[in-house]
């Protein structure tokens, strides 16, 4: 099967009709989990299901409802909790410049413009005004690194690397 990008999470079952509440880590949610969209879920006692969405409600804050073609009730909602959520990479569209996927950088190191390491981006938060790429730094605890211009200086995605300049009150 081609390659699949991880985007949520089943958090739980949602009401009696094989709803399922996703945690989201994708960057195009409505898009992702559209009706007839093909996505795949893998856990580790139920193995892989390929399934289609059947329906979705919009997202809220980082989560979605979604029913699934091959899950229509509770029951089987709920052998699935804990399963990634992945969707085809060959469905991706071409980003304009400066522009990432959260699995782009999710995973990036993150570094000063002096060469200091800071650590390593665990998950991207979207608040509202702008992402903020959360950092787990070498020593423990977690970096809110804003994606602006002001912060983050330059991504190279192949390298796996993010150059930042920091502002006062980044670093705990």
């Amino acid at each position: 099967m081609d390659a699949w990008i991880r985007i949520a999470s089943l958090v739980r079952a949602h009401g009696v009709h094989g709803g399922a509440k996703l945690w989201l880590d994708t960057d195009f949610p409505q898009q992702r989990c559209a009706p007839g969209q093909q996505l795949c879920l893998t856990h580790a006692q139920q193995g892989t299901l390929y399934t289609s969405v059947r329906s979705a409600q919009a997202p809220v804050k980082n989560t979605i409802i979604v029913t699934f073609d091959a899950l229509p009730t509770r029951s089987d909602v709920e052998r699935w909790i804990g399963a990634d959520v992945s969707f085809p990479a060959v469905a991706q569209h071409a980003l304009p410049e400066h522009e990432y996927y959260f699995h782009e950088i999710v995973g990036c190191t993150v570094v000063t413009e002096d060469g200091v390491h800071i650590g390593v981006v665990d998950h991207i938060l979207c608040p509202g005004a702008n992402d903020v790429w959360v950092v787990r730094m070498e020593h423990g605890g977690f970096a809110y690194v804003p994606y602006i211009a002001d912060v983050v200086r330059a991504v190279d995605v192949r390298r796996k690397c993010v150059t930042v300049s920091l502002m006062e009150g980044i670093i705990p």
